[in-house]
């Protein structure tokens, strides 16, 4: 085997390693922002550093919820439409 076959070899090993390390990163970012974890995983492996970006960019459903209830517990009464709720 000579040089440039090894190196490319190893070249891809550590592309396709790093690609499925971008989707276990992409799922804990997904997890942590209140996402499908799972799904997300998924994501990262077909689409790969994209996924990253886009979980990345996503508001965080917990932190939302949270100064939700920080709101309502001062007072805070939502005027909005009784079927925007789920939002």
């Amino acid at each position: 085997m000579s040089d440039s076959e090894f190196f490319g070899a190893m070249f891809v090993v550590v592309l396709i390693g790093g690609w499925i390390a971008v989707a276990f990163f992409t799922s804990d970012a997904a997890y942590e922002k209140g996402r499908d974890g799972m799904n997300w995983f998924w994501l990262g492996l077909l689409f790969g550093p994209l996924a990253l970006l886009a979980v990345a960019a996503q508001g965080d459903r917990r932190a939302r919820l949270y100064m939700r209830f920080l709101a309502e517990a001062q007072g805070y009464e939502d005027k909005q439409p009784a079927d925007w709720k789920d939002l």
